[in-house]
Formats: C-alpha cells, structure tokens, sequence
C-alpha cells in the first residue's frame, strides 16, 4: 500500500495516510484507507543517516512528509520493549516513533473496520476509534 498523504497536526505531530483518500471524512485533510498518528518524537531515516526529525524547522519536516508520497510501505512493525512503531518503505526509508516521555508511545493506527492499534504497557491493543 502506498503513502498517499502526509501532513503536520499540533505539535509534533504527524499523519501518514495510506491507499485510496477519502476527502470527506476530516475538514482540512483527507483520510486514507488506513492512517498512522505519531504524536511523539519520531524521525525519518534512510540506510545512511537521519533525514529528518520532529525537532526539526517546519520547511524540513514539510518537505520531509512530501518525499513520502508515492513511496510503499513494504511493512510495519514494533520494536523495543515499550513497543515503538517503525514503517518500512521501499524506497528504504523508515519512519520511527521514539518516545523520551514518561508514559507510553503516543502512536496509533487507524483501521478500516474502525478499530485504532495502540501502543500501552508494553504491548499492542485494539480498541474502537
């Protein structure tokens, strides 16, 4: 499945929608099929160094988030024992959350079904979006 929109929320907050848009579903930006919140620290990285991270200038997280457009997510997985999330792309870049907080990962996945993949305790739950 593809990366068909990617867009800044509050913050540091970032939204990566994948597959066919719906623009009807959210006011100022579309939904995709399936949609990955990370409202942590996360960065973007290919197979030599960090592109860009949620610390960075608005430009470069901006352009950072068009770059993903078009690109296929070959998979996604967890990692770590507070289980961090990180999308692989084919064009080798990976999109990691990393939270320094005290808590749990702030991310969440949005399912077609209306289920949202969480991240508490230590393990990964579904819950009703």
């Amino acid at each position: 499945m593809s990366v068909s929109y990617a867009w800044r929320g509050h913050g540091s907050a970032i939204f990566i929608e994948l597959g066919k848009l719906d623009f009807t579903k959210r006011k100022n930006h579309p939904k995709g099929e399936f949609s990955i919140m990370l409202d942590c620290e996360w960065r973007i990285e290919n197979t030599k160094s960090i592109e860009c991270g949620s610390f960075c200038e608005a430009e470069a997280i901006e352009n950072a988030l068009l770059s993903l457009v078009g690109d296929n997510v070959t998979h996604i997985e967890t990692f770590g024992t507070q289980k961090e999330l990180v999308v692989v792309l084919q064009s080798g870049k990976n999109i990691l959350s990393f939270t320094s907080d005290i808590g749990n990962p702030e991310w969440c996945m949005f399912l077609p079904n209306n289920k949202v993949l969480v991240s508490k305790n230590g393990d990964v739950f579904s819950e009703d979006a």
